[in-house]
């Protein structure tokens, strides 16, 4: 597959300028932005009668807050998530569940977690399974062909450091074989990795600071969850999402209105909002079981298959260019200003929240041809606000 890159001097490749908000990068970067041609044909698939979270992450439909979003259907390039690894740090995940049709696997195929005191990588809680239906389940996922890493961190005893730390040192060095395998043969087997903390109360942590820092220098992307505390990060910080040096990518929660939820954590250190309101996914308890949940750690998965998606596409390995081009098509084809907060339809959304909604840009006007899956852009190197 050749993909022709552009580049445009208008846009510092540094990241913002000073003063300047990813909001406004963001414009910059889709008022920019060229399409990539590819001698591919990706496809477009539309899902008919899709869940209102995925409608709402292909919609080209600007609705209006306080009104429910009438799409009824989810587009999406036919390989989303092929050959690109999300790595679920959570409670588990329920490996059998037809939602998964077999690409859900335990973290080195272990049966017991050492990073839940051994405990058995099966999800009791449900959290998990329910995550990783979001990021890729067949029918209430976002990138339908990604690979699920089930790392199993939170257990009878909750998310303990230590062993967080341990879970990620130890993906980190999952990654590192594979990118220098792929860096070799060039075969295109791995097209890159992502980090998905549907959790939190991590703590400031400097070896996880460190860690989580490491992951990006190393190509993968970290998102995480803003947190369902309602409050401002500007003025209590939630780790890992308060750690700017990191560069993670911090996701709060709207609802089917167009609304931000009152729960979802915001400020300034929130980089993207997707759908988080009573969403239907896999559920733990049986193959094909289901269950409606709430909350930012819902809203997560649903970033992290954007960005399997565009990694999948884009064939993002090389190690300093992989993270930077999965969040700038993030960024690039998210729908800006479309969005209220949470009190009323008319109200703006909280403290520098960006107002920036997640989206596939598989049916935005302007993107070229239906084989061409979604808009490209410059590659911009660093987004220091993530």
């Amino acid at each position: 597959m050749n993909v022709v890159e552009h580049s445009h001097e208008a846009l510092n490749p540094e990241g913002p300028e000073p003063g300047e908000s990813v909001f406004e990068m963001t414009q910059a970067i889709q008022n920019t932005s060229e399409l990539h041609r590819r001698d591919d044909d990706w496809g477009i698939v539309k899902q008919k009668n899709a869940p209102w979270h995925l409608a709402m992450t292909s919609s080209n439909t600007r609705g209006t807050p306080g009104i429910d979003i009438t799409d009824t259907d989810y587009f999406y390039p036919r390989d989303a998530g092929l050959r690109v690894s999300i790595y679920i740090f959570d409670s588990g995940i329920r490996l059998s569940h037809s939602e998964f049709e077999g690409r859900a696997v335990n973290f080195k195929g272990r049966s017991n977690s050492i990073y839940a005191d051994n405990e058995s990588n099966d999800d009791v809680r449900g959290h998990g399974t329910h995550v990783a239906g979001l990021a890729g389940g067949k029918t209430y996922g976002v990138a339908k062909k990604v690979q699920l890493v089930n790392v199993k961190v939170s257990g009878s005893k909750g998310v303990q450091r230590p062993l967080f730390n341990h879970a990620l040192g130890d993906v980190l060095d999952e990654h590192n074989g594979y990118m220098a395998l792929e860096e070799k043969e060039k075969s295109g087997n791995y097209r890159g990795g992502i980090l998905n903390f549907s959790l939190g109360g991590l703590g400031d942590s400097e070896a996880l600071r460190e860690l989580t820092t490491l992951a990006r220098k190393m190509g993968m992307i970290v998102v995480a969850s803003s947190g369902n505390y309602g409050n401002d990060l500007d003025i209590t910080p939630v780790y890992p999402c308060s750690w700017p040096g990191a560069r993670v990518v911090c996701v709060g929660a709207v609802d089917k209105k167009f609304q931000e939820l009152a729960l979802s954590s915001y400020g300034s250190t929130v980089s993207i909002l997707a759908p988080g309101n009573v969403l239907k996914s896999a559920a733990h308890f049986d193959d094909n079981a289901t269950a409606g949940k709430t909350g930012t750690s819902m809203a997560a998965p649903i970033v992290s298959g954007l960005l399997a998606t565009f990694c999948s596409v884009e064939g993002c390995t090389a190690r300093l260019r992989h993270a930077d081009v999965g969040v700038n098509r993030l960024l690039g084809n998210a729908q800006i200003g479309w969005l209220a907060g949470p009190h009323t339809p008319k109200s703006g959304l909280r403290s520098y929240t960006k107002n920036i909604l997640a989206n596939n840009g598989a049916q935005r006007v302007g993107k070229g041809p239906v084989h061409q899956p979604y808009l490209g852009g410059p590659i911009v190197v660093s987004h220091d606000e993530f």
